[in-house]
């Protein structure tokens, strides 16, 4: 079923009433490039299988860091294994999904990698169902150190935002209501995106997250993706009464698009 509510955060309506934020452009922050990948797979004739490691001890990253890894082409192809004899998928059958690059709001294609192994990337995908990931090769990609965080309380209506592993800032805000609350997992921002109209239903920015709605499964032809944005109600902070969007305030939104970068992890917790 169609629904038709301003309020609800949704890629065709956002392709339309928001701008692109790209890394060199307003907004963002700045990220430090890991270090080379490890050694290649090995060749189809090795039986050897390297061992999936995560990306902190794959680059020798600190703990709270998150390796984000954007799309170099216009394309990026993700396995549900990667490619060789030693795997489930055999050399040269189609991919599990093929993603394009910009996406389909002309925002960069942005991954969050959660394990690497030998010249393959394991990484969230930007997709239903929530939590899907998939394997993709690094040669797609360029990576970048990610030491910010997000964690979302939805009972205390408290946003975290965390820094080299240390709690920098709380703000409060809005979840989702009853009949359509915020889904809680671990997810990723996805795309940063400007209002051209800072007064309007999502304040000046919005971050697209990798998660998606459990009520709308489609609004106006998008996949009722959920977001942290601004508000022209700041006076529900502290409520669930949205339609499963996180919002805070302007002035926190605006501050948010100033230093939090694309691909920075974002769990939502009861």
């Amino acid at each position: 079923m169609r629904l038709r509510n301003h309020n609800l955060m949704t890629a065709r309506m956002l392709a339309a009433a928001l701008l692109v934020v790209t890394v060199a452009g307003c907004g963002g922050a700045r990220r430090t490039a890991v270090k080379a990948l490890p050694p290649s797979l090995p060749s189809t004739t090795t039986t050897t299988t390297p061992v999936p490691e995560s990306p902190v001890k794959a680059f020798g990253l600190q703990p709270w860091s998150t390796v984000v890894a954007y799309a170099s082409g216009p394309s990026v192809a993700a396995y549900a294994t990667p490619p060789g004899a030693a795997y489930a998928t055999p050399p040269g059958s189609p991919p599990a999904a093929t993603f394009t690059n910009p996406n389909n709001l002309g925002a960069p294609l942005v991954f969050r990698v959660t394990l690497v192994m030998g010249s393959w990337l394991q990484v969230m995908l930007p997709q239903r169902p929530n939590g899907s990931t998939g394997w993709i090769p690094a040669s797609a990609v360029k990576l970048y150190n990610d030491d910010y965080n997000v964690v979302v309380h939805l009972a205390s209506h408290t946003l975290l935002l965390f820094k080299n592993g240390q709690q920098i800032e709380a703000h409060p805000v809005i979840t989702g209501s009853a009949a359509a609350p915020t889904v809680p997992g671990d997810f990723y921002i996805t795309e940063l995106l400007k209002a051209p109209n800072n007064t309007g239903p999502y304040g000046p920015y919005a971050f697209g997250l990798s998660d998606f709605s459990n009520t709308y499964s489609e609004f106006e032809g998008g996949p009722g993706q959920i977001a942290i944005h601004g508000t022209n109600q700041p006076n529900l902070i502290g409520q669930s009464v949205s339609h499963g969007c996180v919002r805070v305030t302007d002035d926190v939104d605006a501050h948010l698009a100033e230093i939090l970068p694309v691909g920075s992890p974002v769990l939502i917790t009861t």
